[in-house]
């Protein structure tokens, strides 16, 4: 069961997502001529933002449900197609996200995939940027490499007593 700091933590990262993400849709509809988001009839100066908080609401959820089954039929394909599998799969979520939510409209699929591309790239740079703000990534990749490098030297003859890690943080 999660403690509510971290649902709380989950929370915040999703509603960071959510709105960078939106505000990359809003830049994009902006700046790349054949991508609109369709504005509210109230118009305004902000009448585009509903649409992109719309657009990038279902592109997420399609994007949590769609993408174990992108990956696990990924599976096969050697680390050279790797980036471009990966990509094809973005693009392929932004073509049902755009077809599904009839918020915004393209005229020629290459403007889906500079959308697609440009979600890729802020939804890539947002998880990185927080995964490197949680305090146990950096001790997890840290176990993680100990971990091998303990199942190599046992498997080479190392010492059998030799068992566990300590970790030191000096904050």
């Amino acid at each position: 069961m999660r403690s509510l700091g971290s649902a709380a933590r989950t929370v915040t990262e999703f509603l960071v997502l959510w709105l960078v993400s939106a505000v990359a849709l809003v830049l994009t509809d902006l700046i790349l001529p054949g991508v609109r988001l369709h504005p509210t009839p109230a118009g305004g100066p902000f009448d585009t933002i509903p649409a992109a908080l719309f657009l990038a609401l279902v592109y997420g959820l399609l994007s949590v449900t769609l993408w174990p089954l992108l990956v696990r039929a990924m599976l096969w394909v050697g680390p050279a197609l790797l980036f471009l599998g990966v990509f094809a799969g973005d693009w392929l979520i932004m073509v049902v996200a755009v077809r599904v939510v009839p918020v915004a409209t393209t005229e020629r699929v290459a403007g889906v995939l500079v959308l697609a591309l440009v979600m890729w790239v802020v939804g890539s740079g947002v998880a990185g940027a927080i995964a490197a703000r949680r305090d146990d990534t950096y001790r997890l990749m840290l176990v993680r490499r100990n971990r091998s490098r303990l199942r190599r030297r046992g498997a080479a003859g190392g010492a059998p007593g030799a068992h566990g890690l300590v970790c030191l943080q000096i904050d």
